[in-house]
């Protein structure tokens, strides 16, 4: 830092500390003892209603959805993201960030009030922050004087001015001013460095953003922007923020809207992204000798939770069943689920020889043309796989005993894999970026807290690390990766794919003919599709609270308390397909019955689970909705098991 400040303001460098949020953590307890702990600790209060979860989420975040049924209300809350944000950005948020809080969260958020507070308790006029895996390059300082000189001449005040940033937004940000570089900055995350002037640091601290902590790179730009969360524009901090709520007035109006306009509004200026200023984190990295894309030291505030931050709320964290009223009967449950035989009319196992050759044999050839010129068309099992994703949206589908060798093979490879020490297996982490118009996020090895994933887009299959190299010597990490994991896994997206692309090609109406020439087109480079292996650590099913006893009529539902391993949602793309788990998990919202389906429990081993993603949804015009699903713990009879998970997802252009 030294280098690249100006002589005479080195004696104004400060390393502050952060906020290590898990040190306030309790020892022992978790769930809402361990938020309460951790408020008391910390001095604040978190926003329980951060997280989107659930269709009830959705509807208290965007009010105007709460008359439309779940599958209308689900698209309304996409449609919002998508008008304001860019499109890549937006879907990051949907399948991700807006999915859980973590311990990071909060700690980043705590550390960047903290320093507002200081300079408004000292008095600065100028106060420039830099995250710590940021670099400035040498002309950034003296930019940023020069650009605030040139505001006082002209008599422009500002609250912030972003040097290094992301821009969200669709729309242009807009100059200031004919004699300088800045813009009116829009929609920005990703804060890794910005200067607060001595208004900006009092508005922030006193915005009041202890009384409901968020994470700061959502508080923030929502002060001088446009949140597409309207429950995120109504809280007191941003109203007071933004100049429309008096001090007076912030807790009287609680959230909902109600207050006069007080005061001037946040302005937040920026500098254009390809300014210069700062060196990113991972040129930074690569500079220091790291692996681009993954920065030291900060990893534990990454509020997609990969790199161990634990989750307090949504996803993993603490998520709520939706009541016991939802919860079915299981002799109930037996008696509706019908079952479809594929081997005899589809003929899969003759296509799966042709398909699943091993790669040091030969090339794949391509399932989507074998799909629709090498499987006849057979009405019954058409009728009856349209019937069962209309009425509930999701079926069986028994598999010939070739696919299901090569879906235990993927397994048992996964299974190697997730059992080597974790330190190897992060390693193998993709940086991110694209290939062609596929954004490869999360590629690869990633670790939450109570699941371990690799992931892989099926149009860039070399994108993740694909382990290759042993560990210390050992050959049997060798093994794993060059001989077992890739072969085994893309064999099983092989087997998968086909499956899938045979049951699009026997549903019929509206726009699905479309899908399936999309699909079918599909290549290297342009496929979204995804292929999955998670690894669920052992959870002690007595931890969890029992459903209930169904409620008589007229009983107030209540609200069991069990902690989900994966809170419930829906896939984006057109199918999902998965074997059924030896330990099992998936449960399926089966909207025909209006009740949650332990699927998995009720099926047998040579069994794949598919379900409908948003994209059949719209392309049947809702005719088979999306289904919700979620990983509860296990049941007690297979309490303290690990489970292991093999998923394809078949995606059509479109969907990130």
């Amino acid at each position: 830092m030294q280098q690249v400040v100006p002589p005479e303001l080195v004696h104004c460098i400060d390393i502050f500390a952060g906020t290590d949020a898990r040190a306030h953590l309790p020892a022992v307890g978790a769930g809402e003892e361990a938020i309460r702990a951790l408020e008391r600790a910390t001095g604040c209060t978190i926003y329980r209603g951060w997280p989107i979860t659930e269709v009830d989420d959705v509807r208290r975040c965007f009010p105007a959805g709460r008359a439309s049924s779940d599958a209308e209300a689900w698209i309304a809350y996409e449609r919002a993201i998508n008008k304001l944000w860019k499109a890549d950005r937006a879907r990051l948020f949907i399948d991700f960030f807006f999915r859980h809080m973590t311990i990071g969260d909060v700690g980043a958020c705590l550390a960047h009030l903290r320093l507002a507070e200081r300079a408004r308790a000292e008095g600065c006029s100028l106060q420039l922050i830099v995250e710590d895996d940021c670099r400035l390059t040498p002309g950034a300082v003296p930019a940023l004087l020069a650009e605030v000189a040139a505001l006082d001449g002209v008599g422009i005040e500002w609250d912030i001015i972003y040097l290094q940033s992301t821009h969200y937004g669709r729309r242009p940000e807009a100059p200031v001013h004919a004699s300088s570089t800045l813009l009116y900055a829009g929609h920005r995350k990703a804060h890794m460095c910005y200067a607060l002037s001595t208004s900006g640091a009092r508005k922030i601290a006193e915005a009041g953003l202890r009384d409901a902590l968020l994470p700061y790179d959502e508080w923030l730009p929502a002060l001088h922007s446009c949140h597409p969360r309207l429950d995120v524009m109504a809280l007191p901090s941003v109203r007071k923020g933004r100049g429309e709520l008096a001090a007076d007035d912030a807790d009287e109006a609680g959230g909902t809207g109600v207050g006069a306009t007080t005061g001037a509004p946040f302005v937040a200026l920026t500098f254009p992204d390809d300014a210069g200023l700062c060196v990113p984190p991972g040129a930074a990295a690569s500079a220091a000798g790291r692996r681009p894309g993954r920065s030291q030291g900060a990893t534990d505030s990454d509020s997609k939770a990969v790199s161990g931050s634990s989750v307090l709320l949504g996803d993993e964290g603490v998520c709520l069943d939706d009541g016991v009223q939802d919860e079915p009967d299981d002799d109930a449950d037996a008696a509706l689920l019908e079952r479809i035989d594929l081997p005899d009319a589809m003929e899969l196992d003759e296509l799966l020889d042709q398909l699943l050759v091993p790669p040091e044999r030969g090339p794949r050839a391509e399932g989507a043309a074998l799909a629709a010129d090498g499987v006849p068309e057979h009405v019954a099992v058409s009728e009856r796989l349209q019937a069962l994703l209309e009425a509930h949206s999701y079926a069986l589908v028994r598999v010939t005993a070739g696919a299901l060798e090569v879906l235990l093979e993927a397994e048992v490879g996964a299974v190697r894999f997730f059992s080597q020490p974790t330190a190897w297996k992060a390693k193998h982490a993709s940086p991110g970026g694209r290939v062609g118009q596929l954004l490869l996020w999360s590629c690869g090895f990633t670790s939450w807290p109570n699941r371990q994933q690799w992931h892989v887009v099926c149009g860039a299959p070399d994108a993740p690390s694909w382990p290759l190299e042993a560990a210390d010597g050992d050959p049997t990490l060798e093994t794993i990766g060059s001989r077992e994991l890739r072969p085994s896994l893309m064999g099983a997206e092989a087997c998968l794919r086909q499956l899938a692309m045979a049951c699009i090609q026997r549903l019929s109406g509206a726009d699905i003919p479309k899908l399936r020439e999309s699909c079918e087109a599909m290549g290297s480079g342009t496929d979204p599709s995804v292929i999955d292996a998670f690894f669920y650590t052992a959870v002690d099913a007595s931890s969890a609270a029992p459903a209930a006893a169904p409620m008589a009529d007229g009983e107030q539902a209540g609200c069991a308390s069990r902690t989900m391993q994966m809170a419930a949602h829906v896939d984006p793309g057109i199918l999902t397909l998965t074997r059924a788990s030896e330990c099992p998990g998936i449960e399926i919202f089966d909207g025909a019955r209006q009740g949650w389906v332990a699927v998995e429990a009720l099926a047998a081993p040579d069994e794949v689970v598919v379900f409908a993603g948003e994209q059949l949804e719209k392309a049947s015009r809702g005719r088979i909705r999306a289904a919700r699903h979620r990983v509860a713990p296990p049941p007690p009879e297979h309490s303290g098991e690990e489970r292991i998970s093999v998923v394809f997802e078949l995606r059509a252009p479109g969907v990130q």
